[in-house]
């Protein structure tokens, strides 16, 4: 696929991972999944990259979990279903996949600023100060990152 070695292929490629993705290797149907997902090699259909994806995922693929989380996340060739997702970004965190990681720390993240927000507003006082600290916490953060791109 990137023509390490010889020219660069998309088509061939798409199809020698069609070969080992039917055999059942499951980085092969991820990297076929993704073929499909980005139209490299085949014709871009996000349903064949869903299933794909899923097949990989059966057999423990972390990125195959990932990329199913955010197909389940953003409704992308199959139903949106954000507990899913959230399933599946676990599945691949608790395999130690970073990106999986990220994006389940941003969840818990904004769940937890959604609930101080319930409990704030009947009054709790601990609740009240966490959402305080969370959004002193993001202002910080942003004048960080200002610093950082600078």
């Amino acid at each position: 696929m990137f023509g390490i070695g010889g020219e660069k292929d998309e088509a061939l490629a798409a199809r020698l991972y069609r070969l080992a993705a039917d055999q059942g290797n499951a980085g092969s149907l991820y990297n076929l999944g993704k073929c499909y997902m980005i139209g490299r090699g085949v014709d871009r259909n996000e349903a064949s990259a869903a299933r794909l994806y899923s097949m990989a995922a059966d057999q423990g693929n972390a990125k195959a979990q990932y990329s199913l989380g955010m197909c389940y996340l953003y409704g992308a060739g199959v139903a949106k279903d954000e507990a899913r997702a959230m399933e599946l970004f676990e599945e691949a965190s608790n395999q130690g996949y970073a990106a999986a990681q990220c994006i389940m720390g941003d969840w818990y993240q904004m769940r937890a600023k959604k609930l101080y927000l319930i409990a704030a507003k009947q009054g709790d006082a601990l609740a009240q100060y966490k959402l305080e600290e969370t959004d002193v916490s993001s202002s910080e953060e942003s004048e960080e990152e200002e610093e950082y791109e600078a």
